[in-house]
C-alpha cells in the first residue's frame, strides 16, 4: 500500500491548534497506512471492515448457523498457501486441495502419458464440492467447531477455468461442466473469493524456489499445463483472475 505524504518539513512552525484540526499531522506512518486501508476498504466494500461484503456474509452464516466459505484464488506464487497456514494456526478451519498434487496423484494416469486435463479438472471440481458438503455436514452435526463460521480454502473451481485458457487440450464440454459445478457451489453455499496478488518479481522468485524443490513429475505437469515464470505470462494470468 502506498500513501501520499501530507505536509512537509516547512510546516514545522504551524500552531498546535492547526495540527489538532488535522489528525493526519498526528499520525505515524503506519497509522496512515492503516487509515488508508480502512478508507479504501469502506469505499470499495472490501476487507473485514464492518461494512464489507465479507462481514455481511459471515453475519448471514452465523444467523443461519451455516458456513461462510472464503476461497483464496490467484496465480501461483501469490502467498495463498502461507495465508492459509497462518489462518489455520489462528484456529480457523481451512481446506487445502492443491490442483497440481491432484494431477500428480491421478489414478488412471499411465507413465509418460499426456495429462487428461479435462477429466482431471472435472474430478477435482467434484472432489472440491464433496469436501464442502462434508464440512457442512460436520457443522450441522456439531462434529467440528468453526471459528466465526468461517472456512478458508486454497483455490476453487475457478482454477481449472483459468488454466483452461492456457491449455490447448481443453474442450467446451469440460468447461461447461466445470462452470456448472462452480455455479452449484455458489448457489448452495455462502461463498466469497479473494484474489491474491503480489509483485511480479516476487512471484517469479517464489516460483523459481518451488521449481527447485519440485519433483520431475511436477515439472512435467507444469510444462503440459503451459505454465511459465515469464513476466508477460504472469501478468496475463493475473488479469484473467481479475476478470
Amino acid at each position: 500500500v502506498s500513501t501520499q505524504s501530507t505536509g512537509n518539513n516547512n510546516n514545522n512552525n504551524n500552531s498546535n491548534s492547526d495540527n489538532n484540526n488535522n489528525n493526519e499531522f498526528n499520525l505515524s506512518h503506519w497509522d496512515k497506512v492503516r487509515q488508508f486501508r480502512r478508507e479504501v476498504g469502506v469505499k470499495n466494500n472490501l476487507g473485514f471492515n464492518e461494512n464489507s461484503i465479507l462481514v455481511q456474509k459471515t453475519q448471514l452464516a452465523k444467523k443461519n448457523e451455516d458456513l461462510h466459505f472464503i476461497c483464496f484464488e490467484g496465480t501461483a506464487g501469490t502467498g495463498k498457501s502461507q495465508m492459509l497456514s497462518r489462518l489455520n494456526k489462528l484456529g480457523y478451519q481451512t481446506l487445502y486441495l492443491p490442483f497440481l498434487h491432484f494431477i500428480a496423484n491421478f489414478k488412471s494416469l499411465q507413465t509418460n502419458q499426456q495429462y487428461p486435463f479435462n477429466e482431471i479438472s472435472i474430478q477435482w471440481s467434484n472432489t472440491f464440492l464433496n469436501e464442502i458438503d462434508n464440512l457442512k455436514q460436520k457443522n450441522q452435526s456439531n462434529e467440528l467447531t468453526f471459528r466465526d463460521n468461517l472456512v478458508f480454502i486454497h483455490r476453487s473451481p475457478i482454477t481449472p477455468l483459468i488454466l483452461s485458457k492456457f491449455n490447448k487440450s481443453t474442450n467446451e464440454q469440460a468447461l461447461l461442466t466445470i462452470n456448472q459445478l462452480w455455479q452449484k457451489f455458489q448457489n448452495d453455499s455462502i461463498v466469497s473469493v479473494i484474489i491474491c496478488r503480489s509483485d511480479v518479481m516476487m512471484i517469479q522468485q517464489r516460483l523459481a524456489e518451488k521449481d527447485f524443490k519440485s519433483t520431475e513429475q511436477e515439472r512435467i505437469i507444469r510444462q503440459q499445463l503451459g505454465e511459465s515464470i515469464e513476466r508477460e505470462y504472469l501478468i496475463e494470468k493475473s488479469e484473467n483472475y481479475e476478470n
